[in-house]
């Protein structure tokens, strides 16, 4: 099996890391596998410091017929069995290619938990021929899904690992001794990009309600701005 994984993120969230996981357990099972990322991203200085066979584009904008054309002459150069397309873009790239004559089947994985828009294109390249499996990272991200999907046995779920040994030992009270929070309190936080699918809201009215009863808790949010920090903080 040769598998080459294809992502078009910039920077390091739940995705990447999840590639990072799924390179590694592959690479145990004796998979050739390639890395195709944005040049200078976070997954790139992964790879070179794990000294992982990578390839890099330049993406500027999200839909490159020149970055689709890079893949397809890297699939011919590489021969991979399949193509893993990881996020949204790299899959607008990954349909453009198969349209320039990339034969390369593709399998796509899908994390967020939006409908597909509701248009031509984003139909044309959900259901494109060369699409042969979507994986979902839920249930309810395949539910929402579905609609758009005109064969649903190309749909499956297999849901996101976690490498348990990366956190042993697991240090005790280092929130507490950062952040001065009394050993009374209990802590109970988000850990996720502040951004609107995340549905901040929900957990900051949580725990204004909480609050008012004046329960022993401190609330954290851990994660980067994903474009909506401002409005959260101003809630």
């Amino acid at each position: 099996m040769r598998v080459l994984h294809f992502s078009s993120a910039k920077t390091w969230r739940g995705g990447e890391q999840q590639i990072a996981y799924l390179y590694e357990e592959l690479e145990q099972l004796k998979v050739q596998q390639w890395i195709f990322c944005v040049k200078n991203s976070a997954l790139e200085k992964y790879c070179q410091a794990k000294e992982i066979s990578h390839f890099t584009y330049q993406k500027r904008f999200s839909v490159n017929p020149l970055v689709a054309w890079q893949l397809k002459k890297l699939c011919g150069r590489l021969s991979p069995d399949l193509v893993h397309i990881h996020d949204s873009h790299s899959h607008t790239f990954s349909y453009l290619s198969s349209l320039l004559g990339n034969k390369i089947p593709f399998v796509l994985s899908r994390r967020v938990d939006f409908p597909v828009k509701n248009n031509w294109f984003s139909h044309q390249k959900y259901n494109h021929p060369s699409i042969k499996k979507i994986i979902s990272v839920s249930k309810n991200v395949q539910n929402i899904l579905a609609p758009a999907i005109f064969n649903k046995e190309k749909l499956q779920v297999i849901y996101s690992g976690i490498d348990l040994s990366k956190f042993q030992p697991i240090k005790q009270n280092i929130l507490r001794a950062v952040y001065n929070i009394p050993s009374n309190l209990k802590i109970i936080a988000n850990v996720a990009a502040i951004a609107p699918h995340k549905d901040y809201f929900t957990f900051v009215n949580t725990a204004a309600i909480l609050i008012q009863k004046n329960r022993l808790l401190k609330f954290l949010i851990i994660g980067a701005d994903g474009g909506e920090k401002n409005v959260i903080q101003q809630f």
